[in-house]
Formats: structure tokens, C-alpha cells, sequence
């Protein structure tokens, strides 16, 4: 049996927030959310729920990591502030400097820079610790930099 697009994000995540994950389970989510034919209906919240749980259970996938990535960059402008800063966190928590997601969401981050809350915010802080020291270069670092002194 296969999980429903929304399944695979929706699992992933409720295990990750009950601090349950397992590596068979999340292994099996990761192989279904890389495959081809899933990944055409994985929605920008199902991506960032996707990438969000794994990086919370500390449990690596970078095949997942990698088509999750390719398909933000295809569908980046249908993410919200909230799932666009969660995608970053993601990667960022990844440890995995995915260098063209990163400019991707600093493209991106001005179209939904005043609909970010707080916890988005938060997240986006820990982005920036992150690129200060994996990318000190990165489009994404002076875009967030120019975006915390206009809320800070």
C-alpha cells in the first residue's frame, strides 16, 4: 500500500511533534515522498511539513532532501510566509547547504515578507545563524539580514 501526498507530510509530522519518529517509518515516508509520480502532488505546506518533520527527528534523507528541493524551486512562488520559512529551517537544521534552494527562498522571501509571524521569524533567525556560518555568501543571508533590521 502507498501513502496520498498529503498522507506523507501529515505522518511524517505527527510522528516528528510526538517525538515518536522511527527510521523504518520515516525511511518509507522518504522513499515515497522521492519518488517521480508523488512528487507532482506534493502541495508547498505538504514540502515544508515533509522537510520540517524529518529535520525536527534529526533523521537524515537526503534523497528526499534533494527532490523536495527541486520541486520548492518549481513551485516556490505558490509557498506562503509560513511554509516558505519553514522549507528554510529545514534545510538548514538539514545541515545540507543546498546552495540553489537557498537563493530560491531569498528570491522568494520579499513577495511574503509582511505576512511572516513570529514563529516564522524565529525560524528565519536560526536560518541566518546557520548561513553565517555554512554560507556566508548566500543571497538568502542578505536578504534576511535586510529583513530582521525591518523587524527588528
Amino acid at each position: 500500500k502507498t501513502f496520498k501526498s498529503r498522507d506523507l507530510s501529515d505522518v511524517a509530522w505527527s510522528f516528528a511533534t510526538a517525538n515518536e519518529a522511527t527510521p523504518a517509518l520515516f525511511a518509507r515516508i522518504a522513499a515515497e515522498a522521492a519518488a517521480p509520480n508523488m512528487r507532482n502532488y506534493l502541495e508547498p505546506r505538504d514540502l515544508a511539513n515533509l522537510v520540517w518533520a524529518f529535520a525536527a527527528a534529526d533523521i537524515p534523507a537526503p534523497d528526499m532532501f534533494d527532490a523536495v528541493a527541486a520541486v520548492a524551486r518549481e513551485k516556490i512562488n505558490r509557498f506562503g510566509a509560513r511554509d516558505l520559512s519553514t522549507l528554510a529551517w529545514a534545510f538548514a537544521k538539514d545541515r545540507d547547504a543546498r546552495v540553489g534552494l537557498f537563493e530560491t527562498v531569498a528570491d522568494a522571501l520579499p513577495d511574503v515578507a509582511g505576512d511572516l509571524d513570529a514563529s516564522s521569524k524565529a525560524q528565519l533567525d536560526e536560518v541566518e545563524r546557520y548561513l553565517r556560518v555554512a554560507l556566508p555568501q548566500s543571497s538568502l543571508l542578505a536578504a534576511l539580514g535586510s529583513l530582521s533590521s525591518s523587524y527588528a
